[in-house]
């Protein structure tokens, strides 16, 4: 099944990316607040986990909103 949308998700990250980076840096910076800033494996492992998580995120909504109908295209 070809994805006919792919260009719209790529127009869509572009505008989306550089907010999602800014989100996934905040929360990993909350993140590592949370551990005290400390530089055990836990701290690291955590903050990379919440940043991917974000990014992911951002990702997906990106994908989202491209395949969402535009507003005001019903059948009626």
């Amino acid at each position: 099944m070809a994805d006919d949308r792919r260009a719209g998700t790529v127009r869509m990250l572009a505008v989306l990316l550089p907010v999602g980076a800014l989100a996934a840096t905040a929360a990993g910076v909350g993140a590592a607040g949370l551990f005290g800033y400390s530089t055990v494996p836990a701290t690291f492992v955590c903050v990379v986990t919440v940043v991917a998580a974000v990014l992911t995120a951002t990702v997906a909504l990106a994908r989202v909103l491209t395949r969402a109908p535009a507003a005001g295209t019903g059948t009626g």
